[in-house]
């Protein structure tokens, strides 16, 4: 089991959904939604997997694009980081 952690970049927020209707993620064993990130908690496979969530754009500027963390829940030095980079809101 995996836990991806996507923070917000700044001038975004994730939108909340009362009552979602989300299709399911195939590999998905929970999502928690918080002010300033995202947190998967999946299963592993030998297939690359795309999870996704909303968030609005909030504020303009450009802001720093942090980069998700992936880490093994019971084997922490096990672990990964990807993207990063800068967003730019208008």
């Amino acid at each position: 089991n995996v836990v991806v952690v996507d923070l917000l970049p700044g001038g975004f927020e994730p939108v909340l959904e009362k009552n979602s209707t989300s299709a399911p993620q195939d590999g998905l064993i929970r999502h928690e939604r918080r002010e300033d990130r995202g947190i998967f908690f999946v299963n592993t496979g030998p297939q690359p997997r795309t999870f996704t969530y909303k968030v609005r754009a909030a504020t303009r500027g450009r802001f720093v694009l942090p980069s998700a963390v992936a880490e093994a829940m019971y084997e922490p030095a096990t672990n990964a980081r990807l993207g990063g980079g800068y967003v730019v809101i208008e």
